[in-house]
């Protein structure tokens, strides 16, 4: 293979690398979902609850439909039935501040675990996990006591898209939570037989 050879191979190898990286539609579009979870993690980084709702409401459609399923790990109860809950957007948006006003400080970590492009790159079907963890309070039997909430979420969604920016059609997620009291509070339930077992049954 001569000099001028290897140059056109290698500027057909450049062209073809440049449009999958940058023109490719399917990698694009995908692109935006990971930059999409990413904002919200970056709001939720903020603490600043007005920012977290304006990304979710920036991207979900205005018939968004929400399913939840939340299971609360017991040390004692086993196959517990999950919480389930369906929401519109506004009542999701509603629901995530509500969440978000009594905590200390939380985060989230989101990962794209799927990503399957319709044929006309107007819509995908979307897996994605995350990685949550809040600090509060909670109460037992009465007593205030200060504790790490944490969750492991696997959500389902199909997202269509208006150019280049993806919008939250459905989205449907299991989400397993748990709940530590934190060290310097764990005498609180130690002290008290009743509010232990009320933390142990949750």
């Amino acid at each position: 293979m001569n000099r001028v050879t290897l140059l056109m191979f290698g500027f057909v190898v450049a062209l073809g690398w440049g449009y999958y990286m940058f023109l490719y539609p399917p990698r694009q579009l995908r692109v935006a979902i990971k930059n999409a979870l990413e904002e919200f993690a970056q709001a939720v980084a903020t603490k600043d609850r007005s920012k977290v709702g304006a990304v979710v409401d920036g991207h979900l459609t205005d018939n968004a439909k929400i399913h939840l399923e939340v299971t609360f790990f017991s040390l004692t109860q086993k196959g517990q039935i999950p919480i389930v809950e369906d929401f519109t957007k506004k009542d999701f948006m509603t629901f995530i501040d509500n969440v978000l006003y009594p905590l200390d400080t939380y985060a989230y970590t989101p990962t794209l675990e799927s990503f399957t492009m319709n044929d006309a790159h107007s819509a995908a079907d979307i897996v994605f996990s995350s990685r949550e963890w809040a600090d509060g309070k909670s109460h037992y039997a009465g007593i205030e006591v200060g504790v790490r909430f944490s969750s492991d979420t696997v959500c389902e969604g199909h997202v269509v898209f208006s150019g280049k920016v993806p919008f939250m059609d459905t989205l449907s997620c299991k989400i397993s939570m748990r709940t530590v009291p934190k060290p310097e509070e764990a005498s609180k339930l130690r002290g008290n037989p009743q509010a232990m077992q009320q933390f142990l049954m949750r």
